[in-house]
């Protein structure tokens, strides 16, 4: 699955902004308060699209993840790696596989809602939830819609959104691949609250409404 850019790539090309040469083709802001990459600071996710050749088909894009200090990481190569670490440790394995297959491979869908909520280093947290029997059922059935910038892999049905207000969840887990940190439990206290500790980063979050705000401390 890639990111859900059609509307933003059909502008850029009725719009004349597409471009077929990539390295002068511009980007364009699509999350701007997306994952924490320091304390206080968010990242923002732009693509931008180009003709990879005045022959191609289709428009190809990028998407990054650009830090107010002038970092950026690939957006899709972020979550492919986070994938590939799941893989790794046997996570994938272990969830049920879909109708769906990529090389002739089933499409897994892990029993969570994901949301990157930091870069530099990379921590994603996963709200548990309940998407019912995968068989016999289209992604739309299953997974819905991705909003405004999620994310993919092909090896697994569910969307990575990129947001720090993630649904509330009686269970609730990190991972990270930057820190070789597998999927770990998360403990929410009696307020509400949780912290998600690492010499790399530190993650606070509390309880609004049906939602936890993660806020990030270094």
């Amino acid at each position: 699955m890639k990111i859900r850019f059609l509307a933003i790539i059909a502008g850029l090309l009725f719009s004349g902004c597409a471009v077929v040469n990539r390295a002068v083709a511009p980007w364009t802001t699509v999350v701007a308060d997306g994952p924490w990459s320091a304390a206080g600071q968010h990242a923002v996710l732009e693509s931008r699209a180009y003709w990879s050749s005045i022959m191609a088909a289709a428009m190809s894009s990028d998407e990054r993840l650009r830090a107010p200090d002038g970092r950026t990481a690939d957006a899709q190569r972020t979550v492919n790696r986070l994938i590939t670490y799941f893989e790794k440790k046997g996570s994938l394995q272990n969830w049920p596989e879909t109708d769906a297959h990529i090389n002739s491979k089933a499409v897994v869908l892990a029993p969570f809602y994901f949301h990157l909520v930091s870069v530099f280093p990379t921590v994603v947290i996963m709200s548990a939830h309940d998407f019912g029997a995968p068989r016999n059922r289209c992604t739309y059935e299953i997974v819905g819609l991705g909003t405004k910038g999620s994310l993919g892999d092909a090896r697994i049905m569910n969307y990575i959104e990129i947001s720090t207000i993630i649904p509330a969840s009686n269970q609730l887990y990190w991972a990270s691949a930057d820190l070789r940190v597998p999927i770990s439990p998360i403990e929410v206290d009696a307020r509400g609250e949780f912290t998600i500790q690492h010499p790399k980063v530190l993650l606070v979050g509390r309880r609004a409404g049906d939602s936890f705000i993660v806020e990030r401390k270094k």
